[in-house]
């Protein structure tokens, strides 16, 4: 029989819907199991892609920058038959033979009227402070019914890694949680009830990883998250959140005798306070004002020293700022302005040894000028002030440190007779900057970018060109690094457009503080393939070669092709 992915998706949806839906099927009638799934097919529809590649990689002389070879399986479909929604993604890779995290993830979404589950590898993002993005490998559940809005998650949040297993890979503890979710909402606003817990297992690996400083931890997390429209022009967004999170499970045990911490230690098996324990708060509120063609917000956040959660994989505590932003548009919107001011802090309790202070500031401009340019302009400003407290009781020595950011971009599109041609200009400087207040040290790093590019592609013709010109360069104390060189590119269509092909090539010339230092020529190829519809193949070629001009490195090539399929249905 032939092979049809259609096909075979189509039957399982049928069955899905058998076992999940069998009060819908009886309203197709009493006709036989044929006739039912007759109809069943014909309101049953799938899309999606699948596909594969091969890379292989070589180099000489030097350390190889990847592995020899790589390839890859991946597919991401949906199935859909009256309300029942089956959105299923997987990634495989020949990678997970050498490290035990999951780069081999399998997941499913099924969505049914209005409840989604979940199934296999999932991320979800409830709120900033709590299940914010990190992928578990279990089972879920959301729903919506009227205005309640519900949710829950299980599973492995972190795989157990053994040390030593491999060179460069932190070893870790198998950890394990869940997360639910309950609110109510309309269409002003939502109000939401997080709790998030999760612990490691620490029999999880045989042997002792602590001078790795990975302990087994335990975290307890509750967030209150909302939104609610105040007019018709003004909104509020707020979460707050309280993080109970233990270091070492394995700590002895403590009893909280004082304020609202009181509560960690009737919870039993939820969360068990111990000496390595701590307690901390996490604030969000953004409230925002949206008059015609004017958008400004006021943003406070604030997160305690030690606020961590395990729902995110990485975290920025112990700071407190506040932003304003502010956006509007004039001439009928051909020239936009936008522009943010804000003031950062750090070390909220003053216990570390060192408080730094931000102000964070950006500007941003775009001209329409006619219908073939435009201009855009951005600025940011990036102020920092820190304060090392060399006697904790008499004085301390300030430095401060200014980062200064300007980017010029234009495009000109032209052209005449069928021909259509484009000039863009990418303009960009930097500045930053370093000082005490007593000039032990004054250091200052300037960085410049000049990218220029220009198109060409006539109608009636399968061929295209382009061309540019590249220039970086890194001032430092001591140091002045400058890479410049062409780019020159062609592409060519065959057979209908059916046929892509491209070749392009760069020439880098690295100098360092005047003086030749390196010849960096690189040659990229790639072929697309587009027999059918759905179906799509590839090839890219790279070769880099590099030409020593000095002894301080070394002469060094390497070739990687990769191979790709994708079928589209």
């Amino acid at each position: 029989m032939k092979f049809n992915i259609k096909y075979i998706l189509s039957i399982l949806a049928v069955l899905l819907t058998f076992s999940l839906s069998a009060q819908d099927l009886s309203s197709l009638g009493t006709a036989d199991s044929l006739s039912i799934y007759q109809k069943l097919k014909s309101q049953t529809t799938v899309h999606g892609s699948l596909g594969t590649s091969f890379t292989a990689y070589n180099s000489w002389g030097g350390g190889s920058r990847r592995d020899p070879y790589n390839y890859s399986l991946s597919g991401n479909f949906s199935v859909r038959t009256m309300d029942l929604e089956l959105p299923f993604s997987f990634y495989i890779t020949n990678q997970n033979s050498d490290f035990r995290q999951p780069f081999n993830q399998f997941g499913l979404s099924p969505k049914y009227k209005g409840v989604t589950g979940h199934l296999g590898f999932r991320s979800l993002n409830w709120s900033n402070f709590s299940l914010a993005g990190h992928t578990f490998l279990g089972v879920g559940v959301e729903a919506n019914p009227g205005i309640f809005r519900l949710g829950f998650v299980y599973g492995r949040f972190r795989q157990a890694i053994e040390p030593g297993d491999i060179d460069g890979l932190v070893p870790s503890y198998k950890r394990m949680g869940y997360a639910f979710k309950v609110g109510v909402g309309d269409e002003k606003g939502y109000i939401d009830f997080i709790m998030l817990r999760g612990k490691d297992e620490a029999n999880s690996v045989s042997g002792l990883i602590d001078s790795s400083s990975v302990t087994p931890a335990e975290n307890l997390v509750v967030a209150l998250v909302g939104q609610r429209k105040l007019n018709k022009l003004m909104s509020l967004n707020f979460e707050v959140a309280r993080s109970a999170y233990t270091e070492d499970i394995r700590a002895n045990t403590t009893e909280l005798a004082l304020g609202t911490d009181r509560i960690y230690g009737g919870l039993g098996d939820i969360f068990t306070p111990r000496a390595s324990s701590s307690y901390n708060n996490a604030y969000l509120f953004s409230l925002n004002f949206t008059p015609k063609k004017i958008k400004t917000s006021l943003k406070y956040r604030r997160v305690e020293g030690e606020f961590k959660t395990m729902g995110s994989y990485f975290f920025n505590n112990d700071l407190e700022d506040v932003t304003v932003n502010l956006g509007t548009a004039f001439f009928k919107s051909k020239v936009t302005v936008s522009g943010s001011f804000g003031v950062q802090r750090n070390n909220l309790n003053d216990t570390e040894l060192t408080q730094t202070v931000r102000t964070i500031g950006s500007a941003n401009l775009f001209w329409l000028a006619s219908k073939k340019l435009n201009f855009g302009l951005n600025f940011s400003n990036y102020t920092s002030t820190l304060s090392a407290v060399r006697d904790v009781l008499t004085d301390s020595i300030d430095f401060f440190q200014v980062t200064n950011n300007y980017n010029l971009i234009s495009n000109y599109n032209f052209g005449k007779d069928g021909v259509n041609q484009s000039l863009s200009l990418n303009l960009g400087y930097q500045l930053a900057n370093a000082r005490s207040e007593y000039n032990v040290s004054d250091v200052t790093t300037t960085f410049n970018n000049v990218n220029l590019n220009y198109r060409y592609q006539q109608k009636s013709s399968t061929w295209g060109f382009n061309a540019g010109f590249n220039y970086t360069q890194i001032n430092s104390p001591g140091n002045e690094i400058t890479n410049l060189g062409p780019t020159v590119g062609v592409k060519k269509s065959l057979k209908g457009k059916k046929i892509k092909l491209t070749l392009a090539n760069t020439v880098l010339q690295q100098i360092v503080n005047g003086e030749n230092q390196s010849l960096v020529d690189i040659i990229k190829f790639g072929a697309n393939y587009r027999p059918l519809k759905q179906h799509t193949f590839g090839l890219v070629g790279n070769y880099l070669i590099r030409t020593a001009q000095t002894e301080l490195v070394n002469d060094f090539a390497e070739i990687r092709g990769t191979v790709r399929y994708q079928y589209s249905f």
